[in-house]
């Protein structure tokens, strides 16, 4: 019998998972695995001692320290404001936690919990700049049963308004006000402002209307906020930590180049050049790690095609790093900026740390500290610059944005544009009969699909992005290529695609011993191939009542780890751990055998395999693709316009043959259909 999966149950709608990687512990191993899943990861001097020797072994700095600590004193606000702002926060919260326990006193919404983030949680709260108008702001989280419409929130902000002028504080009337925002609500009384960030439980997200309520991205970005802010006060801890998230953060103030850094990438970049320092547990010294935090940015830890820094609360489960939401041109404009600080570091640091005037070192060439000094210029202009960015609903950092610029076109316009044709071809493992009944079963009947084209000529990888832009581009591809509507109808793609992402995946394996780890660490009975079963737990929309998907889907526990990254981006385990999550209606296997066999098949039917005459080994001749296209807003549109983990396309390219397929499926729609 087939069941409706709820997405989340009471007890664990609001509960934030953790990352295993990232889980402070006093046991060493912990630590010792996220630093080994680092170091090949980010390109990091400190993590790279033997291609980048270190003449001096990492001490504090005589002369920056000093500097660093008389900065840090600086922009820590006052004992006395922090407890104004606490007080004030303090009776705010007092109020909504009065509506949580009497919800009949409060008709407009219900409200579930109410949580505190933010920098005055952290204890990184830096003072705003001098000069502007910007009070001491204390965040709160708050969580509603009911949908957030624009209606309610206002009536809230309204409802703790009165309360508050009910307690007849001195002068308060004049000064309190309550103003709408985009993320929920801003008290404010002259003097500090708690910002309210309202959302809803995660069942909820799905039901949003940007009409009437606050939009989802909004909603699922201050629900992560709560995850967020139990990861920092966990993993970044440490007075090192926070001291660099204060300097960080004053930088950001100071220049604008800087700005695109949200205060989640400044704790994720504060931890790793804290605490990452090459398999040892001991923290860098404050000094060092600001000059490595300049360095990172100065590489290009963030520019398009970089790794980036490991992202503990990723929604994509093919790609755990951290991409912020970044034009080209802020990306480069970040580089640029922070080789020019790293310079200007070296010659007049308490110049950069705001401690002593000094010229303008981004207007041009001018005199620091008696030396000579030019500014690094940014290489992407606002008008070359690709300003499409990424909402919730592009899965963050699943795929690599591929923008195509003039000067891309002029280089390619030499191969000429490739020419696709469609094939009438039936994949057995897909459309046969030889799984019919398991695709009925896992509600994926009808919602699978594998279309093939040829094309007209030869395919050379390194022109990947070309070879795929023009697939979408091609009128035969824009009339054959179906993709799934709201309405729950199959309709031809048929519209302009203005940009495209990509993800290569790997195609190593060749044998289903790969699957082996799964009975080696008894994740499924070696004896019966019954996957053993555990307590239920939820993840995002998916229903995990067995050992299998926990190892799959929960990176907070230890067999999360029997998969490594590189064995994530192979595409025979995209394919597995599609087949075992299912359709949105689906019934799960009580044995492994079945997902392995439809993997299998489907493998075989969608890869090309070539023997080698000298060394008569069989190795695959197919490039494997995740797909993603996108219209001229920058929105995703192709496979689907959600975000579900269950929606996807893959390219596979046969370059001998000359033939293209594409693998899709679309995660809601009818249980099944012919």
């Amino acid at each position: 019998m087939r069941r409706s999966r709820p997405r989340f149950p009471p007890w664990r709608q609001n509960r934030p998972p953790y990352q295993q990687s990232y889980r402070p512990s006093s046991a060493s191993q912990s630590q010792q695995q996220f630093q080994q899943r680092q170091l090949h990861d980010v390109f990091d001097f400190v993590n790279l001692p033997e291609a980048f020797p270190s003449i001096k072994q990492a001490i504090e700095d005589p002369t920056l320290t000093p500097s660093i600590m008389e900065r840090n004193q600086q922009v820590t606000p006052a004992p006395a404001d922090l407890f104004t702002l606490m007080n004030f926060a303090s009776r705010i919260r007092q109020k909504i936690d009065t509506l949580v326990l009497a919800p009949n006193s409060f008709t407009a919404c219900q409200v579930n919990e109410v949580r505190e983030v933010g920098s005055y949680k952290h204890n990184t709260i830096i003072k705003p700049p001098v000069g502007s108008q910007i009070p001491l702001s204390y965040d709160l989280v708050v969580v509603l049963k009911t949908l957030p419409t624009r209606e309610a929130v206002d009536q809230l902000g309204n409802r703790i308004k009165q309360d508050l002028l009910s307690e007849n504080q001195p002068n308060e009337a004049e000064v309190l006000s309550v103003c709408s925002t985009d993320y929920g609500l801003s008290i404010e009384n002259g003097q500090m402002a708690v910002h309210i960030l309202v959302t809803t439980i995660p069942m909820n997200l799905n039901s949003l209307d940007p009409s009437i309520h606050l939009s989802r991205q909004i909603c699922k970005r201050n629900l992560n906020a709560i995850k967020h802010a139990k990861w920092v006060d966990e993993a970044c801890s440490h007075p090192s930590t926070k001291l660099l998230v204060r300097l960080l953060k004053d930088l950001r103030q100071r220049f604008n180049g800087l700005e695109p850094l949200n205060t989640w990438l400044i704790n994720l970049l504060a931890h790793h050049c804290v605490t990452n320092n090459n398999n040892s547990s001991e923290q860098l010294p404050p000094s060092y790690a600001l000059k490595r935090a300049l360095q990172l940015l100065s590489s290009g830890l963030f520019l398009p095609g970089s790794s980036g820094l490991y992202d503990p609360f990723n929604d994509s489960h093919t790609n755990s790093r951290s991409q912020p939401i970044m034009t080209l041109e802020e990306q480069d404009r970040l580089c640029s900026t922070s080789q020019t600080l790293l310079r200007a570091l070296a010659i007049h640091p308490r110049y950069v740390l705001g401690l002593e005037d000094g010229p303008d070192i981004f207007a041009g060439p001018c005199q620091l500290n008696g030396i000579a000094f030019v500014p690094n210029e940014p290489v992407i202009s606002k008008d070359e610059s690709n300003s499409h960015m990424s909402s919730d609903t592009q899965q963050q950092a699943t795929c690599v944005e591929i923008p195509m610029s003039e000067n891309e076109n002029v280089i390619s316009s030499s191969i000429g544009e490739y020419r696709f044709q469609p094939i009438d071809k039936q994949f057995e493992s897909i459309d046969g009969k030889q799984n019919r009944d398991l695709w009925v079963k896992w509600g994926m009947r009808g919602k699978i699909r594998a279309n093939m084209y040829i094309f007209d000529q030869p395919f050379q990888e390194y022109n990947v992005r070309k070879f795929i832009f023009d697939f979408f581009q091609d009128p035969n591809v824009l009339n054959t290529l179906k993709m799934f509507s709201k309405a729950g109808e199959w309709q031809i793609l048929n519209q302009s695609v203005h940009d495209v992402r990509i993800e290569q995946l790997q195609t190593n394996v060749l044998s289903l011993e790969f699957f082996d780890r799964l009975f080696n660490n008894q994740i499924v009975r070696e004896q019966s191939g019954h996957i053993k079963k555990c307590i239920e737990e939820y993840k995002d929309e998916f229903i995990v009542d067995d050992e299998l998907r926990k190892a799959l889907l929960m990176d907070e526990f230890e067999t999360y780890d029997i998969f490594s990254d590189n064995d994530r981006k192979e595409f025979i385990f995209h394919l597995f751990k599609h087949f075992c999550l299912g359709g949105q209606v689906c019934q799960y296997e009580d044995a492994v055998q079945p997902y392995l066999d439809v993997t299998k098949s489907v493998y075989k039917d969608l890869i090309s395999v070539q023997k080698d005459a000298e060394t008569q080994t069989i190795h695959v001749v197919s490039p494997v693709f995740k797909i993603e296209a996108l219209n001229d807003k920058g929105k995703k549109f192709y496979p689907s316009r959600t975000a579900f983990e269950q929606d996807f396309a893959y390219m596979i390219i046969d370059p001998i043959k000359r033939h293209v397929i594409i693998l899709s499926n679309f995660y809601e729609g009818p249980s099944f259909f012919e």
